[in-house]
């Protein structure tokens, strides 16, 4: 455009400085050859031609240049098309991952609950057979000593010395009996107190499947269990010895199930350690239950006292 009009404007003044001075030498000058008005129609037509084809290559160019960009502008066009589907999917796919997510996140909440409900009652019940379990050591030892009663009293009725030691040899059965069931519940009897593990022992801070496994006193621990219950003025409850073949510890949060432990009792729980009673720390105390924390294995006597001690012996 810029070069159609500059040679539209170079015309204008060409011809109008070839008519000046064709003007100025018609009037000046006689008979010398003069610029002649078909000289100028000439160079006017000239000027004319070269002005058109200038034009019509300026129009050429422009609309070369109208359909390069036209073309540019379409593809344009389509890619913007193209990413704009993309994203739509981009986000539509988004979309199904975060209601996925969602989803799934609630799911897990629940599962995580009922797990946490069947855990807890799944405690109940394990205390519950403790209880049961307890109760049935109890009452096969109130049959036993029914049993043992009633032999002996035969025994002394009979007049046969045969038969009184026949009564006897029955007796040493149910006793041996009665040992066995105590050894297969993981329990252990002291007086009217029985002691249980039902396991689950939290090991070094952590849930796990193992059990303490229980077994009497020697005499002789049990000699000294009952002097240290007199020292603290309390009264012995039982005395076991802990082992947990297979399983080591650092610390161990164990469960024991002592059966005549109501809410409120006081419960000292020592630990024989070499030749000294070591207090261990009691965590909590529900009916019939006494939550020691330990960081070794060994006797462990059960103490009811009037006032919670918290000196070693």
């Amino acid at each position: 455009m810029k070069k159609i009009l500059a040679l539209t404007v170079a015309g204008i003044l060409l011809v109008s400085s070839s008519l000046s001075v064709f003007a100025a030498d018609e009037t000046t000058t006689t008979g010398s050859k003069s610029i002649t008005t078909e000289d100028l129609m000439n160079k006017i037509e000239d000027l004319q031609t070269k002005l058109e084809s200038a034009i019509q290559e300026s129009e050429t160019n422009t609309s070369e240049q109208v359909t390069t960009l036209r073309e540019s502008v379409a593809t344009l066009r389509e890619n913007v098309v193209t990413l704009q589907e993309k994203v739509q999917t981009l986000k539509e796919e988004i979309a199904v991952l975060q209601t996925n997510e969602e989803a799934n996140a609630e799911q897990i909440a629940e599962l995580t609950t009922k797990m946490e409900e069947y855990e807890v009652i799944l405690e109940g019940y394990e205390e519950q057979l403790q209880s049961s379990t307890a109760q049935l050591a109890l009452l096969t030892t109130q049959v036993q000593n029914l049993a043992n009663a009633i032999s002996a009293s035969g025994s002394k009725g009979s007049k046969s010395s045969g038969s009184s030691g026949g009564s006897g040899g029955s007796g040493g059965g149910s006793s041996s009996s009665a040992n066995d069931f105590y050894k297969r519940n993981n329990i252990v009897g002291y007086g009217s107190t029985i002691v249980g593990q039902g396991g689950h022992v939290e090991i070094n801070g952590g849930k796990s499947s193992v059990t303490f496994v229980l077994t009497p006193a020697t005499g002789g621990q049990l000699t000294s269990a009952t002097s240290l219950a007199a020292s603290v003025g309390g009264t012995l409850l039982n005395v076991v010895t802990t082992s947990s073949p297979g399983a080591s510890f650092k610390t161990a949060k164990v469960n024991f199930y002592v059966s005549g432990v109501s809410v409120g009792d006081n419960i000292a729980v020592y630990q024989l350690q070499g030749s000294k009673w070591v207090q261990l720390q009691v965590s909590e105390i529900r009916k019939e239950h006494v939550i020691v924390n330990m960081s070794q294995h060994g006797t462990v006597a059960f103490i009811r006292v009037p006032v919670m001690a918290s000196a070693t012996n």
